[in-house]
């Protein structure tokens, strides 16, 4: 164990010692603790989401987040993953506003056409500033995590993880044309899955995709 980390130890009084019974440690100024200002929750806790979204007992359950490159970037990029069948989309935004995420999700909702409802019926995403008008974007359920804690929504996150193979964390997403960060997710999308039975998420996402089809025809 380094001095160091025993210094750290005794600013957080887990040790007994104190830095006045050290000749060098009382040169050194303590490190003061930051406590977290409250963070608004935007919308619906995720303790209200039924507990079938988080069995993943039925697709049509999305998480949501932005991924971002150079802190010079104006743009953005959004992407949903289904939690089910682990379908992932992405695109690029105009910018990192609220504004842009609002008329990304109208518009992949729109994509489903008359089974939109049904292929969109919750969304999960953090309490960043981008989220503020998602609840009014899109026709579904929206349900956001505890503050600080955008690891509860750990499939889009994880996923994220498999986008920066394409989009390098710190690399500008400006630059990079649309149909790339399309190109990602689809790569993400024909990758099989150990937990989907060695299926795809495309194919798993099909199958779903035909449910919905047939029950709406029935």
């Amino acid at each position: 164990m380094c001095a160091k980390t025993l210094y750290n130890y005794i600013d957080k009084g887990l040790l007994t010692t104190k830095n006045i019974d050290l000749a060098l440690k009382v040169r050194r100024k303590p490190k003061k603790g930051r406590a977290r200002r409250n963070k608004k929750i935007l919308g619906e806790s995720i303790e209200k989401r039924p507990e079938a979204v988080e069995a993943r007992e039925e697709a049509g359950h999305w998480e949501i987040d932005s991924a971002i490159g150079k802190s010079t970037d104006k743009t953005a990029a959004m992407t949903m993953v289904e939690r089910k069948t682990r379908k992932q989309i992405a695109v690029k935004l105009d910018s990192r506003g609220s504004a842009a995420v609002e008329k990304a999700a109208k518009e992949i909702c729109a994509s489903c056409g008359n089974i939109g409802k049904a292929a969109f019926k919750s969304t999960t995403g953090d309490n960043g500033a981008e989220f503020a008008g998602l609840k009014g974007a899109v026709e579904c359920a929206v349900y956001f995590c505890h503050p600080y804690a955008s690891f509860e929504k750990g499939t889009d996150e994880r996923h994220n993880g498999l986008l920066r193979r394409f989009i390098k964390k710190g690399g500008s997403i400006g630059e990079l044309a649309p149909e790339i960060i399309e190109m990602a997710a689809e790569w993400n999308d024909n990758l099989p899955r150990k937990i989907l039975g060695c299926m795809t998420p495309a194919e798993a996402f099909a199958q779903e995709l035909m449910k919905i089809k047939e029950a709406i025809a029935a």
